[in-house]
């Protein structure tokens, strides 16, 4: 898969997605799925991660209620 699969991940305006706190750094957390998003291509992941961050997505501490 390619970066433009995950482009929802930090293009979503309605919080579904968000960065929750972990101890090895940030976890995509899916808030309507109520889960975890798996991205097994760690370049991949920490690509889509950075662009979350980078558009502003919502970092927690503990998953929102939907």
């Amino acid at each position: 898969m390619t970066i433009d699969a995950y482009r929802a991940l930090w293009e979503s305006h309605d919080d579904r997605y968000v960065l929750l706190r972990v101890p090895s750094g940030h976890a995509i957390f899916d808030v309507q799925a109520r889960g975890t998003v798996i991205i097994e291509d760690d370049d991949l992941y920490r690509e889509v991660k950075q662009r979350m961050l980078d558009n502003g997505a919502a970092v927690v501490d503990r998953p929102p209620t939907p």
